[in-house]
């Protein structure tokens, strides 16, 4: 029976936590009104509805959301990890 070890986990978090972000950025975010928004929980990549308008980045809303995506994704690995030894015995 093989484990992941933590620093594995912690690695592939982190990796899972940059593409979630990135799909996440796919979906339109409505919370801000006026404006386009983009990511998800926290809209991190914002535009002006105005035909000229300038994209803008969010860096702490876009750092919230890669920590939030990671964390989601180690516990999807340990969630998986832990079922995966219980169907075995």
């Amino acid at each position: 029976m093989t484990t992941i070890t933590l620093g594995r986990k912690v690695v592939y978090s982190a990796v899972g936590g940059f593409v979630f972000t990135l799909i996440m950025a796919l979906l339109p975010n409505t919370a801000v009104i006026g404006v386009l928004a983009y990511g998800y929980p926290f809209p991190w990549l914002i535009q002006s509805f105005s035909p000229f308008g300038r994209m803008a980045l969010i860096w702490s809303s876009l750092i919230l959301d890669y920590l939030i995506w990671t964390v989601v994704t180690f516990l999807i690995i340990k969630l998986y990890q832990m079922l995966k030894i219980n169907r075995k015995e």
